[in-house]
């Protein structure tokens, strides 16, 4: 008989796992792998729409900031509506006649509108350059009300935060501006 009883027992005490340890340790981590893997799985899935949203906000504010500061240059007031102005600027030294309508159809998507901007010369209308391509509704209001010319305005956009994916957000943001007609005569 090689091996006593007492050597088998020495060998029982070393230090390891044992089968049942390792398996519950495996299942543990395949719980918890699995849990983070989902976590990462949703954020990869919201990532496009937080990225589109972020581009649709940020290219309609830039426009919306464009929009004001032209307009704020205007030194005669030739019309205004509630989606619009038809005013004459100086840029760059040449007096232009310059339109913003934000009431112009959006072309491929019912019952959005565009912020354009286009020049009159000599009476004529020319090609209409979208500015904010989706705008669900635009303002521009006058203060003090019935005075003419206004010595403030205000435009407010409400801009959908989808952007071109048809599986973006649904909520609109409402982006707004104001800006004194300061060059013109307000008494």
């Amino acid at each position: 008989m090689g091996r006593s009883f007492k050597g088998r027992l020495r060998a029982a005490d070393q230090d390891g796992f044992t089968l049942i340890e390792t398996m519950y340790t495996a299942v543990l981590l395949v719980v918890v792998l699995g849990a983070i893997l989902s976590l990462t799985e949703g954020a990869q899935r919201v990532v496009p729409k937080d990225e589109e949203r972020a581009l649709t906000l940020h290219d309609s504010q830039v426009a919306l900031s464009g929009m004001t500061e032209e307009l704020r240059q205007a030194y005669t007031l030739n019309s205004t509506t509630a989606t619009g102005m038809d005013v004459s600027v100086r840029i760059r030294g040449v007096d232009r006649r310059v339109v913003f309508d934000c009431n112009e159809p959006h072309p491929s998507v019912a019952g959005l509108k565009q912020c354009v901007r286009y020049l009159i010369t000599g009476g004529v209308p020319g090609p209409k350059i979208t500015i904010v391509p989706r705008v669900s509704s635009a303002a521009f209001t006058y203060e003090p009300v019935g005075v003419t010319p206004p010595k403030f305005v205000r435009l407010t956009l409400k801009v959908p935060a989808t952007g071109e994916r048809t599986d973006g957000y649904t909520h609109k943001v409402f982006l707004d501006d104001g800006f004194y007609m300061r060059n013109l005569d307000n008494g």
